[in-house]
């Protein structure tokens, strides 16, 4: 292997991660544009900087991996194939946007998202009783964090 092939990236690892920088730049200027905190003590322009920088994280990781799978041989995954759990990942997605609109509220909409989304991408019902702990860890936790933590105003119940 040439030191030009080992450096190699498919274009898909090259597109997501420029897709995932550019978000995360869009992110970190938005986040500029809040106005600071007068009585909480980390401000709402947290999230969104705490999330540029995990995307940030997230597209180098995938640069990376897909420099490593190059070095080592092993050929980019299939494109065109999409899975059946991806369609449903992306169907209880759009229900969990929906959900929260429509008067769900974000705590019931994240516990029945999750409870749902990690068996349908596991394939296995062994990972049910971790579905539903961590649906009200994330739902009851993440309401606590958003609300009490970082102020964000969630939708609620009704």
């Amino acid at each position: 292997m040439t030191k030009d092939t080992a450096l190699r990236v498919d274009n898909a690892a090259w597109f997501a991660c420029g897709l995932g920088l550019v978000v995360a730049a869009v992110l970190l200027v938005a986040a500029r544009n809040i106005a600071p905190p007068i009585f909480d003590p980390v401000g709402s322009a947290a999230l969104p900087r705490a999330c540029a920088v995990a995307l940030i994280g997230t597209s180098i990781g995938i640069l990376i991996e897909a420099a490593l799978r190059t070095r080592r041989g092993l050929t980019p995954p299939v494109a065109g194939r999409i899975r059946p759990g991806t369609v449903g990942t992306f169907a209880l997605m759009t229900a969990y946007l929906a959900a929260m609109q429509l008067g769900l509220g974000f705590t019931l909409s994240t516990i029945l998202f999750t409870a749902l989304a990690i068996p349908l991408v596991s394939h296995s019902l062994r990972s049910i009783p971790l579905a539903i702990g961590t649906a009200l860890l994330m739902g009851f936790g993440g309401n606590w964090v958003f609300t009490s933590v970082f102020f964000v105003d969630l939708p609620g119940f009704g």
